[in-house]
């Protein structure tokens, strides 16, 4: 069996024998020939779900990466790039693909190397070592510190002069758990959840020593270590390599975001943010919902409200960034503002020293910025398209007309009785029956006819026999049912809309037991109550028509399937080994 080999650097990757070519033809779009240079450098950092796409339908990623730059690059012609919320949403994701880079750069910066690593596994042993001990613990009570380690300095001094410990443990220790044990305490390893203070004394000391007495808030602790084994460094590699990377990478994290600042110049501001209050109109332009107040009635766009790493935020600034975030993010800059400026404080500082380090023209950073770029882009042309879609009234007349059964609705009251595919065994005679499907439909054929027969009152029916309790009370009168809910079973909906107005119809099996309806009533809903419908319901067929073509336009040929996937392999980071 071959191996496939992707070579770093070099554009030579090894397809059981065959190198790949940079100007190999992989696809075509519109007769333009995709190379596999071409397709490599679109497949540089796009999304995890765009590849895994790729990867399952190549024409499919071809086509919707076709439509993204066609429509973007018609957004920037309309000048999209340059309002608002793209603009700022534009700007958000340059920002948090930059944050995230500076991020990755700095783990691979922290991350130990194949020599450091040697040397933490031989100066560090508590990251990499498992420990047996004994233990013995003192508590510290309030007002009684002093004469407690005053007792566990005597308990060591003995330890250390030939006592025996497990003798000074059941004599002394007060941790119940491991005096129950002659002292055992539980195996220690990196990730035993103990303090490291005490961590590091215990892998400090060899097998037979007893370690200096340690003080902590609940008390003071003594242990004897019985044995440390140390796993082999091909074991704990990959381990204590992420785990060094991980502690130094939030260590560095930590002093980053304590250098990040945020001042508040406009508490008022912020403390009246709120999703739900009334819009507050700056200058002619909605700003944000605020709650009306004094405070609030006298900011303008360019009021001054705080400043992050030492530069100025208006309130122009804020609104429109807010705007453009996402949902959740959003919800957080109004709701909790403070907050939310410290994060964004810390991501100025990382943006900052992303670009410092040159990472914004870094791959794969800098292809990550650029599809974001025109995600956004593209969503701007389709939310421009659809905003421009206007439907006359003569437009949503006809769609009315096309089609009245649609707006139909029934008034309806239920009679229901219920029935069980496994009735359980009667063992209480005064307990109600459950029936069988069979019997079920003998009861609801019974009150049928007797119904038909008499001329009664169906509500007297539906008080008597129907087991819908919230129906029953309202004398069987159930929700209005319109014509297109797709929540009403298709035989109610057949049966109540070929009715008339008075008929009972049914019974009526559904899974769950039989059903009986009377139609109070049926009715069309107006064209004046339902033409904003229409109107929605027309716009979306004439966007979707329109997207549809801008979709469908493309002519896509994927010329060798097994490289194009290979190539997405390679940007997925995978290791292929080719089936034998």
């Amino acid at each position: 069996m071959q191996r496939v080999v992707f070579c770093l650097g070099a554009f030579a990757l090894l397809s059981f024998g065959q190198t790949i070519r940079p100007d190999q033809a992989v696809a075509r779009v519109d007769g333009e020939v995709i190379t596999a240079a071409k397709l490599e450098a679109a497949l540089t950092g796009a999304p995890t779900l765009a590849l895994s796409s790729a990867d399952k339908d190549p024409a499919e990623f071809l086509t919707w990466n076709a439509l993204m730059n066609k429509m973007s690059k018609e957004a920037e012609k309309q000048g999209l790039d340059k309002k608002a919320p793209y603009i700022d949403r534009i700007e958000w994701n340059r920002n948090q693909v930059l944050m995230m880079a500076r991020l990755e750069e700095k783990n691979r910066e922290v991350t130990p190397a194949d020599k450091e690593l040697e040397a933490l596994y031989r100066d560090q042993p508590q990251r990499v070592g498992v420990a047996k001990t004994k233990l013995i613990f003192i508590p510290a009570r309030p007002g009684q510190e002093e004469a407690a380690k005053a007792l566990m300095d005597a308990i060591a001094h003995n330890a250390r002069n030939g006592a025996d410990f497990v003798q000074l443990v059941k004599q002394y220790s007060q941790d119940e758990d491991s005096a129950s044990r002659d002292g055992d305490f539980a195996q220690i390893d990196a990730n035993s959840k103990i303090d490291e203070t005490i961590r590091r004394t215990i892998f400090t000391a060899k097998a037979g020593e007893v370690t200096p007495v340690i003080s902590q808030p609940a008390g003071f602790y003594l242990f004897k270590v019985i044995s440390v084994e140390m796993r082999p460094l091909a074991e704990v590699a990959q381990e204590s390599r992420g785990k060094t990377a991980e502690e130094r990478a939030n260590a560095w994290m930590a002093a980053e975001k304590a250098k990040a600042s945020v001042k508040i110049l406009h508490e008022a501001f912020f403390q009246s943010l709120n999703v739900t209050a009334s819009k507050v109109v700056m200058d002619g332009a909605d700003a944000l919902n605020l709650q009306a107040s004094p405070q609030t009635a006298e900011i303008t766009p360019t009021t001054l409200l705080a400043e992050i790493n030492g530069t100025a935020m208006n309130a122009a600034d804020y609104t429109s960034m807010i705007k453009a975030l996402p949902p959740q993010i959003r919800s957080k800059a109004i709701m909790a503002p403070r907050d939310f400026l410290q994060d964004y404080a810390f991501m100025r500082r990382l943006v900052g020293e992303a670009q410092t380090l040159g990472l914004d023209q870094k791959q794969p950073y800098r292809n990550r910025i650029v599809y974001d770029r025109n995600m956004n882009l593209m969503q701007a042309a389709v939310d421009d398209h659809l905003n421009n879609i206007v439907i006359t009234v003569a437009e949503q007349k006809a769609g009315y007309d096309a089609d009245t059964n649609r707006f139909r609705v029934a008034q309806a009251r239920l009679l229901y009785v219920a029935y069980s595919l496994t009735p359980p065994p009667t063992t209480d005679p005064s307990a109600p029956k459950v029936l069988n499907e069979e019997q079920a439909k003998q009861k609801i054929d019974s009150i049928l006819t007797e119904y038909r027969s008499k001329k009664d009152d169906f509500v007297a029916y539906v008080m008597k026999h129907s087991e819908d309790q919230a129906s029953r009370d309202d004398g069987g009168r159930i929700r209005p049912i319109h014509y297109t809910d797709p929540q009403v079973p298709d035989p109610i909906r057949k049966a109540l809309f070929n009715a008339q107005a008075g008929d009972v119809v049914g019974p009526l099996r559904l899974a769950n037991g039989w059903y009986l309806f009377k139609v109070d009533a049926l009715t069309t809903r107006p064209y004046e109550e339902v033409k904003d419908q229409i109107y929605e319901e027309l716009r979306q067929q004439r966007f979707k028509t329109w997207f549809d073509s801008q979709r469908n336009g493309f002519k896509i040929t994927v010329d060798d399937p097994a490289v194009f996937r290979l190539l997405v392999a390679k940007a997925q980071g995978k290791t292929l080994v080719p089936k034998q």
